[in-house]
């Protein structure tokens, strides 16, 4: 599968979770796993959208 069909696959899931669910969050890896890509070609994958500015990365605050 191209590159491209493969981000237009991740954010079409992307769009319909969020649209669906009503939320602006996604875990990192839920999606890849969902169109059977391993974590790394997700990271990579997601590098590239924040990059392009088609989505943006949310740092989950971690309180001990």
């Amino acid at each position: 599968m191209s590159v491209e069909r493969i981000r237009d696959k991740f954010l079409r899931k992307l769009y319909e979770k969020i649209a669906n669910n009503g939320t602006e969050s996604i875990e990192k890896g839920e999606i890849g796993n969902e169109i059977g890509l391993v974590d790394v070609q997700t990271d990579n994958l997601i590098d590239e959208l924040i990059d392009e500015g088609y989505i943006k990365k949310q740092v989950e605050a971690k309180y001990t």
